[in-house]
Formats: C-alpha cells, sequence, structure tokens
C-alpha cells in the first residue's frame, strides 16, 4: 500500500490513459459531430481534473507530465489501441456520411461511449485494479456524473407523467393564495387563474435547473475536491438533485401566484431571466447552509494523506446529454 501511495503521488499512468482517451474523443467529434456525444467527453475531462487536483503535492503539471513516464512502454498495446480506434472513427465517418438520423436511436447512444473501450488496452488489468483502488472515489463521481449528466431523455420519457405530479404540486402550492386558480390535466397541464392562465410546458420540468445545479456543483469538487468528504458529497449531489426539482416547482407556483395577484405582464416579460437567477440563489443558499458539512472534519499533515487513500480502499458514485 506505501508503495502504491508514493506511486499515485509522483504519478498516475491512468492520468496520461484519460488524457489520450479525451483526445480520442474529441478527434471523434470532429469526425462525425452528428453522431459523437460531447457527454463522455466532458465526463472524462471531469475525471482528469479530479485526478489532477487529488495530486498530492498540488504541482499539477509535473504530476500530470511523469504520469506518462509511469505508462507501460507496450508496442502491441498502443499497437492494438491505435487500430481499435481507427475502426471505431472509420464506423463514425461512414455512418455520418449515410445520414445518423436514420439508424436505430439506441444504438447510437451505446456507440457514442465506443471511443473510451480501446484505451483499457493501454495498461494491464492489474494496474487497472490499482488505478480503481487509489483513485476509487474520483472514478465512482466521475461514473456517477456520467450517468446523471443532463438527463434530458429521461425528462423525455418521464414527461407525459411526471407533468401531472408537477401541476398538482404547484397548483396545491399556489392555492392558498390564488383561490380561484383550477388545475386543467394535460399533457401540458395549465392553472387557470383569474388573472393569468399558466401552462406547464417541457421547458419548465426543471431540467434547466438540474443542469445549472450540475454545473456548479461540478466545479465546487473540481476546486475543493482535496478538502471534501466523498460520502457526504456523494449524498449532498442526490439531495441537490431533489431540492432542485422541488425548488423549480416553487418557483412555477411563485409566478402563478404574481401573474395572479400582481402583474401578468411582468410573469410573461422576466419569467425566464428570473428562473436563472433563483435557481442561482438557491444553490448559493444551499451550499452555505452545507459547505462545512460537506469538508467534514479538518485534517492536518500525514492524516490528510492517509485520509486520501484508505476510505478508498476501504468503502465498497441518457441518454446524458441532448
Amino acid at each position: 500500500m506505501k508503495h502504491d501511495i508514493a506511486r499515485s503521488c509522483e504519478g498516475e499512468p491512468g492520468v496520461a490513459v484519460v488524457v489520450i482517451t479525451l483526445a480520442a474523443l474529441c478527434l471523434a467529434i470532429l469526425i462525425a459531430p452528428g453522431i459523437s456525444n460531447v457527454t463522455p467527453a466532458i465526463e472524462c475531462a471531469f475525471l482528469l481534473l479530479l485526478l489532477l487536483r487529488g495530486s498530492s503535492d498540488g504541482r499539477v503539471l509535473q504530476f500530470a507530465r511523469v504520469s506518462f513516464s509511469h505508462l507501460p512502454r507496450s508496442t502491441w498495446r498502443f499497437a492494438v489501441f491505435f487500430f481499435l480506434e481507427l475502426i471505431v472513427f472509420g464506423l463514425m465517418w461512414t455512418l455520418e456520411r449515410n445520414g445518423a438520423e436514420s439508424h436505430p436511436h439506441l444504438s447510437f447512444a451505446i456507440f457514442r461511449y465506443s471511443v473510451v473501450i480501446p484505451g483499457l488496452i493501454l495498461m494491464p488489468i492489474s494496474e487497472w485494479r490499482r488505478f480503481g483502488s487509489v483513485h476509487r472515489a474520483e472514478c465512482v463521481a466521475a461514473g456517477i456524473a456520467l450517468l446523471t449528466f443532463y438527463p434530458y431523455r429521461i425528462f423525455t420519457f418521464s414527461w407525459p407523467f411526471y407533468s401531472q405530479t408537477l401541476g398538482r404540486l404547484v397548483y396545491a402550492l399556489a392555492h392558498p393564495f390564488v383561490p380561484s386558480l383550477q388545475f386543467v390535466p394535460d399533457t401540458s397541464p395549465v392553472l387557470a387563474g383569474s388573472g393569468i392562465d399558466t401552462t406547464i410546458i417541457f421547458a419548465c420540468s426543471g431540467l434547466q435547473a438540474i443542469k445549472l445545479f450540475q454545473i456548479l456543483f461540478g466545479f465546487m469538487l473540481i476546486m475543493d475536491w482535496k478538502v471534501l468528504n466523498y460520502r457526504r458529497v456523494l449524498t449532498g449531489y442526490v439531495a441537490g438533485l431533489v431540492i432542485a426539482l422541488m425548488a423549480n416547482a416553487a418557483r412555477i407556483a411563485l409566478l402563478v401566484v404574481l401573474g395572479n395577484r400582481v402583474s401578468p405582464a411582468l410573469v410573461e416579460r422576466y419569467h425566464v431571466n428570473a428562473g436563472w437567477v433563483f435557481f442561482t440563489l438557491v444553490f448559493v443558499l444551499g451550499l452555505l447552509a452545507t459547505y462545512n458539512w460537506l469538508r467534514g472534519p479538518a485534517l492536518m499533515g500525514s492524516e490528510r494523506q492517509g485520509a486520501r487513500v484508505m476510505p478508498l480502499a476501504a468503502s465498497t458514485d441518457v441518454d446524458i446529454a441532448h
């Protein structure tokens, strides 16, 4: 274990593989922009930033440079890697020319991630096991982000059902302040009031709130990864997603109340921009209330280095983007 700790502090070959994979993903986007998805590239970059931020001495550039020197110098591994990537790029380019929209959607959702697979050959299985043990927290964080990042298709699939729940929740919140309010069930529910009728369309689903929360939360992780408590971060992330959806319902209810009690024109003019301000304010207040808890107890010196590895070894966290 001491050898692994020292090696992870000096350089991490897994970082070199992530950099190479990220470069391959960017190249795939250039070759076939209609097929390639930016989500794998974003999540790969997210994992890379967490790994670099987790370097013990903080010298990021040196850590990244030394990581390449630890990468296994195996000609056959690089040959197989480039051969597989060429096959993937060739298939992407061919499908792009033949029209991506004519092919099954699910197959493309899976195929978009095929660029990542050849990178696995660059290190032996034993090295990947060590990497997963030492950097389990970073891998889990990137994996959770990959599965939840901008869940456009989840919202699209569930909208006919979720819209009814959202509409009734908004109605329950706004009705005490607007007694004349009526709920009209539909695919896009309508809250009919004396001053303004509010239609809850897909754009009001809360997806934008989720996006903003994920961007801000991810930025916080990258900046403060060394001092955060990983298990509490996971709990905070899940709770934050729920709070973002509840905040969206409260936002719509507030607009319904203002539109019926104050000024319909004011709501119609500013409701879009006001939403971003509202969600940002909710995030900032939530972060101020939970930041010290997310950091956990302060550690000093060797205690921090020990906490960097031991909890990871002991612990057993689409379409994604539109």
